[in-house]
C-alpha cells in the first residue's frame, strides 16, 4: 500500500488498485514495474495498492484451466475492492473514486473485475466448482 506524498490533511483520497502481470502462473505485487507505477501515482495524490491474485492452472486442459484461473483472479480482485470499501476509514479512501489497473494479465484481471457481472459469464466457462464471482471463500 502506497499513500500520497502530500500532507496528511486530506480525509480521503482516490484509490488505484493495480494487479501485476504473470500469465496467471507467476508474478506478484512486489514486481518492480508495478511497484514503481504505484509509487508514481502517489505523487499525483492517489493512494495505491498492488494486489496479488491466485495463480496457476491445469496445463493438461489449457483452455479450461486458463479460464478458471481468470475466474479465480476476478474473485480475488472483487475481494480486494470489497476489502478497501469496508476499510475506507483506515486507509482514508474515497469509495466513489476507486480505479483498477494492471499490466498484461493484470489488465485482464482489472477489466474483468470492474466490468464482468455474474450473468455475463460466457457459457463455455466451467465455473461449477469455482463459486460465484463474489464468493471467493475469503473474508471479503
Amino acid at each position: 500500500m502506497f499513500t500520497s506524498l502530500f500532507g496528511d490533511d486530506i480525509s480521503s483520497r482516490p484509490l488505484v488498485i493495480l494487479f501485476p502481470d504473470g500469465d496467471f502462473i507467476a508474478g506478484n505485487k512486489e514486481q518492480q514495474e508495478i511497484v514503481n507505477w504505484c509509487k508514481s501515482l502517489t505523487t499525483y495524490g492517489y493512494t495505491c495498492a498492488c494486489v496479488n491474485y491466485r495463480q496457476g492452472y491445469d496445463n493438461s486442459i489449457p483452455k479450461e484451466g486458463v479460464n478458471q484461473a481468470i475466474h479465480r483472479a476476478i474473485q480475488d480482485g472483487r475481494a480486494a475492492v470489497r476489502f478497501f470499501m469496508e476499510n475506507q476509514e483506515a486507509f482514508r479512501i474515497d469509495t466513489e473514486k476507486i480505479f483498477l489497473g494492471g499490466n498484461k494479465t493484470g489488465a485482464i484481471v482489472a477489466l474483468n473485475t470492474a466490468f464482468m457481472d455474474e450473468e455475463e459469464l460466457p457459457n463455455f466457462l466451467n465455473t461449477s466448482n469455482l463459486n460465484c464471482l463474489d464468493c471467493s471463500g475469503n473474508l471479503f
